[in-house]
């Protein structure tokens, strides 16, 4: 083997070692950049887990406040119904002593007749004043609940839009990832390859 031949095979065994010394390095590099995106990944992961769960619950306890809420709207509406009744049949009776009251001759049937009609309207007016407060008590429950439900509807769009944002960053991540796994593995080829080389020019000049 002539002086020029040896000394080309020494240039490329040197370089075939700086440049397995540099994949190294790149490869540790990218091993640090491998690390740091999946730990991104498992963060982006604890925060949509995170967003997942107090969607949850709004959800949880605004369920909640309306079965609250309808039960008290239905409980209201059953007794104005019952007053209702109520007051329908003291509408009857008034009705009934009223004419009554047209054939009466004696003032002492009269007066009687007179004072029931008086209770059956002071009744009937407690009734209605009752009923009313129960009506109050079901719009007061309607917009509790619209209240609530359009707070949910709110906060659910918000926290929604959130985990897209958060799924969107977690894919991005999962890309750079593969892009990163897929450049350490040809770096991984070409260092094989290198040795392999070097084991060749080595033997070579060795000869």
């Amino acid at each position: 083997m002539n002086n020029g031949t040896k000394w080309f095979l020494l240039g490329a065994l040197i370089a075939s070692i700086v440049c397995v010394t540099l994949s190294y390095k790149c490869c540790g590099d990218r091993d640090d950049e491998i690390l740091r995106l999946k730990a991104e990944i498992a963060d982006q992961k604890d925060v949509i887990v995170e967003k997942e769960a107090s969607y949850n619950k709004l959800r949880d306890d605004t369920e909640a406040m309306v079965a609250e809420l309808n039960g008290m709207i239905d409980s209201s509406n059953t007794v104005i119904a019952r007053k209702d009744e109520e007051i329908a049949t003291q509408d009857e009776r008034l009705a009934e002593l009223r004419e009554a009251n047209k054939v009466l001759t004696n003032k002492d049937e009269i007066i009687e007749n007179l004072k029931e009609q008086v209770f059956i309207l002071d009744k009937k007016f407690t009734l209605a004043q009752a009923q009313l407060s129960l009506k109050d008590n079901v719009i007061f429950a309607l917009n509790e609940k619209y209240k609530v439900e359009y707070k949910l509807r709110l906060e659910s769009e918000a926290l929604c839009e959130g985990l897209r944002v958060q799924v969107k960053k977690q894919i991005l991540l999962i890309d750079a990832l593969e892009m990163k796994l897929a450049y350490q593995k040809r770096v991984s080829l070409y260092q094989k390859i290198g040795f392999g080389a070097l084991g060749l020019l080595l033997g070579v000049i060795a000869d």
